[in-house]
C-alpha cells in the first residue's frame, strides 16, 4: 500500500513537470517562424474562438463549477488529516485507535491526490471540447 501511494506521488508531480513542456512546444511552434512558411499546417491554425465559449471556455462555466469543487474537497481531505493527526495524538498507544487514525491519514492523501488528478484531467478535457 505504501509503495502504491509513493508511485501516484511520482506519478503526479511527474505530469506536473510535463505540463509546463506541452505549453511551450505552442510558444516554439508560432515563434519560431514555422507558421511562417506552412500557414496551412494543424499547428498553426488558431483555435482561439472556441476558447471564448462561455460554457465550456478557458474561462467558463463549466470549469469555475469543478474547480470550486475540487477546492472544497481539497479543504476536506485537509481538514480530514488534520483530524487523522489528532486521533494518533489522542490513541494514547491503542493498537486500534493508531491504526484508525492511520486509515484516516492514509484514506486522506489519497484523496487528494485523487482530487488532483481529475481536476486535471477535467480540466484538459473540457479545454479540449
Amino acid at each position: 500500500m505504501k509503495l502504491l501511494v509513493i508511485a501516484l506521488a511520482f506519478l503526479v508531480v511527474g505530469f506536473f513537470m510535463l505540463a509546463p513542456a506541452s505549453a511551450d512546444a505552442y510558444n516554439v511552434i508560432n515563434n519560431s517562424g514555422v507558421c511562417s512558411k506552412a500557414p496551412g499546417s494543424a499547428a498553426c491554425q488558431d483555435n482561439s474562438s472556441s476558447k471564448t465559449d462561455p460554457l465550456t471556455g478557458s474561462n467558463g462555466l463549466i470549469l469555475k463549477v469543478s474547480r470550486i469543487i475540487a477546492v472544497a474537497a481539497g479543504i476536506v481531505a485537509v481538514i480530514m488529516i488534520i483530524v487523522g493527526g489528532f486521533k494518533f495524538i489522542v490513541s494514547g498507544g491503542e493498537a486500534q485507535a493508531v491504526a484508525s487514525a492511520k486509515k484516516t491519514i492514509l484514506f486522506s492523501v489519497i484523496g487528494l491526490i485523487v482530487i488532483a488528478l481529475s481536476e486535471t484531467i477535467f480540466t484538459f478535457i473540457v479545454g479540449s471540447i
